[in-house]
């Protein structure tokens, strides 16, 4: 699991890794709902990892900004969840609020 910054773009983006993001808002303090979903995204990070990249992403600024963007995460439905499947056309997922 990582934060996405540059570095990630080319291997998601380019190498059409799928990926899914868990988008928050670094600026607002977590509830215990919140904290118990990033915990269950992080747990499943550790057993699939081999399956897809786990990556969580603020949405306020650069380059974080601009990937909750293109997903579509709104500020009104943080946290969310979305996945990518680049090589499906940047086919994009949506899961509802609770892991």
């Amino acid at each position: 699991m990582f934060h996405f910054d540059e570095q990630y773009i080319d291997i998601i983006f380019e190498d059409k890794h799928p990926a899914i993001f868990y988008f928050y808002n670094m600026e607002q303090e977590l509830t215990e709902n919140d904290k118990h979903n990033l915990q269950v995204f992080q747990d499943l990070a550790r057993t699939n990892r081999d399956k897809l990249y786990f990556v969580t992403s603020d949405i306020k600024d650069g380059l974080d900004k601009q990937l909750a963007q293109h997903m579509d995460a709104l500020e009104i439905y943080l946290p969310t969840i979305r996945l990518l499947v680049p090589e499906k056309n940047e086919t994009k997922y949506e899961f509802g609020r609770n892991l």
